[in-house]
């Protein structure tokens, strides 16, 4: 078996052995599955270390506090987190984006994008409207 990525530590490259030594007897498609299963297994744990919010993030819709769950099979399961992996992005922030789009017809992320713009431009429109406000701090204008 050749390795295409980046060189591994000898620790890597036991564990790679390892792995490869305990699923050798397996068809391949077999292997493949149990690799994707192992990942899932993986990510899943690596999950519940990760803390949860300390506070609630705030959409462009308002806060996002609401779960929405459900259940998929294993396969479905291990090529989403797949395409996911491969995007680099986080399942939830994927599955959130997919929701919108199917609710909304354009992403949280285009939303947030949107919202970032909107208040871009409102920032700048009452810029021009008032003039710069600087404190004495950054150069404005003293009175006195």
């Amino acid at each position: 078996m050749s390795h295409q990525g980046p060189a591994l530590s000898v620790a890597e490259q036991s564990a790679v052995h390892a792995i490869s030594q305990a699923i050798l007897n397996f068809q391949l498609e077999t292997r493949r599955r149990l690799v994707q299963i192992a990942l899932i297994e993986l990510e899943r744990a690596a999950d519940c270390d990760t803390p949860m919010f300390a506070r609630g993030v705030v959409g462009p819709l308002g806060k996002l506090d609401c779960d929405l769950k459900t259940k998929v099979d294993e396969h479905t399961d291990a090529l989403f987190r797949s395409h996911c992996a491969m995007a680099k992005s986080d399942p939830s922030a994927v599955l959130r984006d997919c929701v919108y789009a199917l609710v909304h017809k354009r992403t949280y992320s285009q939303m947030v994008v949107e919202k970032l713009i909107h208040d871009a431009k409102r920032t700048d429109a009452l810029q021009a409207l008032t003039g710069l406000f600087q404190g004495p701090e950054f150069g404005g204008a003293q009175h006195g």
